[in-house]
């Protein structure tokens, strides 16, 4: 219903209930001669409130006609009498001088008549609340019949539309009273303190009886509303902000412990009632404190809330990346280590993501260009202490695998291109995080673990890096953390195995890589050795832009089949020991005329890599594989 007739006759009794009474012969409220006067508000009158009370129920007998709820003009106005005759029927009083709308009576400041007084202001009383309420539906109402009545034939199409917008908003009309709400919740509860105050005994809410004056009213706050406590067996938490604005509650004390919250400025809030205006600080002067979220920093370094007091000395602001840190930004050339901003360039359909870390050493990009300028490119340059003076790191926005944006921002760019193409040293590695929405990093790596023994063979000369460590198992990948050759992590992949980026053009090779890794996951290593062989599938030919003869294919092939073997532990899997990725690779080599002293030269890298990493353990498990190598020298 537009007017809530329930809340109005609430009202009404509720005065009535406490003491004021209207006096038809002086227009006033009589008040007992015992009730003392301590605070004047503005009460409204009987007849406003019946006003209110007819106008609701006439919108709400509209409401239920099948002829408004049709939407159809033609309909709704041949019905305009029936309109006039329903909102002739509520009782209206146009002739009430202001006095009689409004009067002011001195209350007592008790529980009883807090409703009069704490949820509302001395400027914005009750009574015009009311009346503002009356005032928009009146109009409404009293337009959309004017509209009716005004419109003449032939009926322009704007008129038409006003009447169906104005009848759907008056459908729509729901109990709004604006911030009258807490002035209906306080009645609520103070109708529970008139009820109390005419009683020697109440039963409280764990059914035990107590004196009335040692009771009180659990608020809209607690799992007991409406129900009477003991005054020392609650929590009373004066002035708490909650959904219906600064009210006295009152609750259990597990239930204060648990909601109950004080701002750094030692208000009192509620927090279900204010949970999106709350924040935790956890750090900073105010750590383990709540405050407003107004009164709050983000930080995205370590994505926490600090207090406004913390700026400059807790937390700092960044001019280049329009956010707060944990550090001074800093004044040179780079950004502090991993300290910088990160970008995305993302969209809501994309799955898979790409980023680079471009490791140089060179000076020249680093003088020819601003730090300010590289950042407006979305591209952090950042220190790294494990490169040069002349070092930095180059740490791309997080892109969409399978689009071109990338590739757009270097070609528009000559800082980028600068940069990338930079000089570097052995020093320097080139990393590629890689991810897919919506799954783990360990279930990526499952995902694409047939394209691990490639990864470790294209860049094996970087295996003896020690930020780059090559494992035996997956486990053992997962397990190994950062300096493996391929860190796991939460929600993707660091490919820290690739050295240097060399250029803009060795940069989108990578991404390419990845783009068929992406497009081929789940498939196994007996299907990569078929694609790298094969010149026709996607995989072949991109390996053929960079090993440009056959035999450098047939090395990469041999090689892989041998990582492949221990990763998979395939000697078990054979019956005489062999692994079944090598032995597959040995017979489709010998089919394109490849000699087995060839083979074997191909294959002795990765035997050796893999004795010198795994000692023993590797030569015993891979014992009869590499008989089954040896014998290739007698072929």
């Amino acid at each position: 219903m537009p007017m809530d007739t329930k809340n109005l006759s609430a009202l009404s009794e509720y005065l009535s209930d406490v003491g004021l009474v209207w006096n038809e012969s002086s227009l006033d409220y009589d008040r007992p001669d015992d009730l003392p006067a301590e605070k004047l508000v503005a009460l409204p009158t009987p007849y406003l409130i019946e006003t209110l009370k007819g106008l609701g129920d006439a919108v709400d007998e509209l409401k239920q006609t099948t002829w408004m709820q049709s939407n159809d003009f033609e309909t709704i106005m041949s019905h305009k009498d029936k309109v006039r005759e329903i909102l002739d029927a509520y009782p209206t009083y146009s002739d009430m001088t202001a006095d009689e709308i409004v009067r002011g009576v001195w209350v007592p400041k008790n529980s009883m008549y807090e409703p009069l007084y704490e949820s509302l202001t001395l400027r914005d009383t009750m009574n015009k609340r009311l009346q503002r309420r009356y005032a928009t539906l009146r109009d409404r109402v009293e337009g959309l019949f004017e509209r009716m009545r005004d419109v003449s034939e032939p009926v322009e199409r704007y008129e038409k539309d006003w009447v169906i917008s104005a009848v759907q908003v008056l459908m729509n009309e729901h109990n709004n009273y604006g911030n009258l709400r807490p002035m209906f919740k306080g009645i609520e509860i103070a109708q529970r303190y008139v009820k109390l105050s005419k009683m020697e005994k109440v039963i409280d809410f764990e059914g035990n009886e107590i004196a009335s004056q040692d009771a009180l009213v659990f608020t809209a706050q607690s799992n007991y509303e409406g129900e009477y406590v003991r005054f020392d067996e609650c929590v009373v938490i004066e002035d708490c902000h909650t959904h219906d604005g600064k009210v006295k509650v009152v609750v259990t004390q597990h239930e204060a412990d648990d909601h109950w919250r004080r701002t750094v400025d030692r208000e009192n809030v509620w927090l279900p009632d204010c949970e999106d205006d709350l924040v935790y600080l956890e750090y900073g002067r105010h750590a383990d404190e709540w405050c407003w979220r107004d009164d709050s920093i983000w930080c995205e370094d370590n994505g926490a809330y600090y207090h406004l007091d913390d700026e400059g000395e807790y937390v700092f602001w960044n001019e280049r990346t329009d956010e707060y840190q944990c550090e001074p930004p800093s004044e040179g050339r780079c950004h502090d280590y991993h300290s910088g901003f990160r970008r995305n360039r993302l969209s809501d359909n994309t799955v898979w993501t790409i980023g680079f870390e471009v490791e140089k050493e060179d000076d020249y990009p680093m003088d020819a260009h601003d730090l300010d300028d590289v950042d407006d490119t979305g591209w952090c340059r950042e220190e790294d202490g494990s490169l040069g003076d002349d070092g930095f790191e180059l740490v791309s926005p997080v892109y969409d695998l399978f689009q071109n944006r990338m590739d757009n921002d270097i070609a528009e760019s000559r800082i980028l291109r600068d940069h990338i193409d930079a000089e570097y040293s052995s020093n320097c590695g080139g990393h590629i995080n890689f991810g897919k929405r919506g799954i783990t990093g360990d279930e990526l790596f499952d995902q694409i673990q047939a394209f691990v023994p490639l990864f470790i063979t294209i860049w094996r000369h970087r295996l003896g890096n020690s930020y780059s460590q090559m494992k035996r198992k997956p486990d053992d990948y997962k397990r190994a953390g950062k300096y493996s050759a391929i860190h796991v992590k939460g929600s993707y992949l660091e490919i820290r195995v690739p050295p240097a980026v060399k250029s803009v053009t060795n940069l989108l090779w990578r991404r390419d890589l990845m783009r068929i890794v992406a497009s081929n996951c789940g498939v196994k290593p007996l299907q990569v050795i078929t694609m790298m062989l094969s010149s026709k599938s996607a995989l072949g030919q991109h390996l053929r832009k960079v090993y440009t003869s056959e035999e450098q294919i047939h090395k990469i092939v041999s090689i892989y089949a041998q990582f492949a073997d221990d990763m998979y532990s395939s000697f078990n899997f054979t019956s005489d020991g062999a692994g079944v990725f090598i032995k597959s690779a040995v017979r489709r080599l010998k089919n394109r005329k490849v000699k087995g002293t060839q083979i074997v030269s191909y294959t002795s890298e990765a035997t050796d890599r893999l004795r010198n990493t795994f000692g023993r353990n590797y030569v015993t498990d891979a014992q009869s594989s590499l008989e089954y190598i040896d014998e290739l020298l007698n072929d």
